[in-house]
């Protein structure tokens, strides 16, 4: 989520130096009388400003935020659909922890395992941000390899179609998110596993190993307990079952 928060920080400030409107800069280049005009019309349709320069307010600009906005919007489908193929994992477990719930448009019955249910709502999510980023490239291409001011960057339906596709994708990975249901029990047992020692807690060059080694402290003990210096740092972290008890021969080490 903190990825998708810092794409959503970096389209507004893409797309502002762009919100500009390109009518009338012609005759604002030549005509000196309109420009007070001008500037009354575009605040009032609420534009941060008007376009001097006529050939770009007509040939660049308007070509300049597709782009702009086609290159965000692939960023949130790439990170949307690396999520979902995460989520999708679980499918492939016989004992799964995050789950969609059944019924309704979030799954289907397979039809070559009937006992089975498929995630259709993430098989649509993730062709959604397919779909959004072909869009994207198709925006890329239709400004690519031509001469200002031709149409094909500029064409309003096309790049709609990329905007509504994205707003698809959107509204689907929504309703995806709120039909995740977790089992508890099921997740602690996943992170109590002997695999999933995080690389953080093992690793030989942090200093805190180092230090728990020397004392042939378990890697899954709290860092606070066995760091004198850090004694106040570290909440406690509870384990259940066998991984409270790991020991250093039980770690792998990650590189």
């Amino acid at each position: 989520m903190n990825s998708l928060l810092r794409v959503r920080e970096r389209t507004v400030p893409s797309v502002m130096p762009v919100s500009i409107s390109a009518r009338w800069a012609p005759r604002c280049s030549t005509a000196r009388d309109d420009r007070l005009t001008v500037r009354v019309w575009y605040e009032a349709l609420g534009f941060p400003k008007p376009v001097d320069n006529a050939f770009d307010a007509t040939s660049l600009a308007p070509v300049d935020m597709p782009l702009e906005i086609a290159s965000c919007l692939g960023s949130t489908a790439v990170r949307i659909g690396s999520m979902i193929n995460d989520l999708m994992v679980q499918y492939a477990q016989p004992r799964p922890w995050i789950l969609l719930q059944e019924g309704g448009d979030n799954t289907y019955v397979s039809s070559a395992m009937p006992q089975k249910r498929n995630p259709g709502l993430m098989n649509n999510c993730r062709e959604d941000c397919s779909d959004v980023i072909g869009e994207m490239n198709a925006a890329f291409l239709r400004a690519h390899n031509v001469m200002p001011g031709m149409i094909d960057g500029k064409r309003v339906e096309k790049n709609a179609r990329m905007m509504s596709t994205t707003m698809t994708m959107l509204k689907r990975f929504r309703k995806v998110l709120a039909g995740l249901t977790i089992n508890p029990e099921r997740a602690l047992e996943e992170l109590n596993n002997d695999w999933t020692v995080l690389s953080g807690d093992c690793r030989p060059s942090d200093a805190r190993p180092r230090y728990a080694v020397s004392h042939r402290a378990p890697c899954r003990k709290p860092h606070g307990e066995f760091c004198p210096s850090q004694q106040h740092s570290a909440p406690p972290f509870r384990l259940c079952g066998h991984a409270a008890h790991l020991s250093r021969g039980n770690c792998r080490r990650v590189p």
